[in-house]
């Protein structure tokens, strides 16, 4: 998984119509006590502090250890999405409503040249 390369794709989708905030560096922003990968939020210029949507990509690996972070995000201002690769889109979805996680989902495919395409539901 690049989560840059994700991170990357998500910028360019969206950032005509959000402020789309990288959260994987050095100086992150707590959500909901917890490091969201991406924060989305009005376009207005800052200090606007209207969270829309986070996001947290996951690599489909131990999504089982994820679900207290899930939680809380979902349970904070913004709509949650949990970004995972295509092929883990069922298991996420099954596990997130099992284990009463509100959140909407996003499935992503990586190319041989490294193209992030991403499917959100």
């Amino acid at each position: 998984m690049n989560k840059a390369a994700i991170i990357a794709q998500i910028e360019q989708e969206f950032s005509q119509r959000f402020r789309v905030i990288d959260n994987t560096g050095t100086d992150k922003k707590v959500v909901a006590g917890q490091f969201p990968d991406v924060i989305m939020m009005r376009p207005e210029p800052p200090p606007n502090s209207d969270i829309l949507f986070v996001m947290k990509i996951e690599s489909g690996e131990n999504l089982v250890d994820s679900v207290a972070e899930w939680k809380e995000l979902g349970s904070g201002s913004g709509v949650l999405y949990i970004i995972v690769p295509d092929h883990r889109l069922d298991l996420t979805k099954k596990l997130a409503s099992a284990t009463n996680v509100r959140a909407r989902f996003a499935a992503y495919t990586t190319a041989k040249d490294g193209t992030v395409t991403i499917r959100y539901e």
